[in-house]
């Protein structure tokens, strides 16, 4: 199973205040993602599981697996 990578190539990141702007230059498409979306975002390197990356969201966010 592939682990979860983020698209770095071909994309323009901009971080603003709470939120991080990601434009992608191929399909001239802007996304706006919250705070939460973009930490998962940065998270998914390509090297960790979802379940790691579940986890490291949690412990950030102060959410309990219940």
């Amino acid at each position: 199973m592939a682990l979860p990578c983020a698209r770095q190539e071909g994309l323009i990141v901009k971080q603003l205040h709470d939120e991080t702007i990601v434009y992608d230059r191929a399909t001239h498409k802007a996304h706006c993602l919250n705070h939460t979306a973009a930490t998962i975002w940065r998270y998914c390197d390509g090297l960790s599981p979802i379940s790691e990356i579940a986890r490291r969201a949690g412990k950030r966010f102060w959410i309990s697996n219940q």
